[in-house]
């Protein structure tokens, strides 16, 4: 806790260590960039840190989803950190809705629009991911 003059602009970025990610800011910023809060106020900011279980480094896997809800990767192991970028190929109409279960991960929704959605994964365990309200198939998500 600090003292700072009013209308003071303070900037603040993160460095996570050995082990661990940054996963976001919460409370007077968000998002994952630098976060400049100007001091008008009592401010209160959080940064937010998950393990990785080694490097301090995460990875991104790329899941392509058809418009009829087939996933080109229908089985994942990946570490807390990681990251699924979600890619829409070939859009013809409508939307894919990428849901987990049991729940824990929030879902993803592409279509002509968001043709791509990133998300990270910040818990430990094993989900199905499928299409809903789609014929898509349906893939297992180990998280370590």
């Amino acid at each position: 806790q600090s003292n700072i003059s009013s209308g003071t602009t303070i900037t603040l970025s993160e460095t996570p260590g050995t082990g661990s990610i940054f996963n976001g800011w919460s409370g007077s910023c968000s998002g994952t960039g630098s976060c400049s809060v100007p001091m008008t106020a009592n401010k209160s900011v959080t940064a937010g840190y998950s393990a990785t279980g080694g490097s301090g480094t995460s990875t991104t896997y790329t899941l392509h989803v058809t418009s009829a809800g087939n996933y080109d990767v229908t089985s994942l192991n990946i570490s807390v950190g990681d990251k699924i970028t979600f890619m829409y190929s070939n859009p013809i109409s409508g939307e894919v809705r990428t849901t987990f279960s049991p729940g824990g991960i929030s879902s993803v929704t592409l279509d002509d629009e968001f043709k791509q959605r990133t998300i990270t994964i910040n818990s430990a365990g094993t989900w199905t991911y499928k299409a809903q309200d789609h014929n898509g198939n349906q893939g297992t998500l180990v998280v370590q």
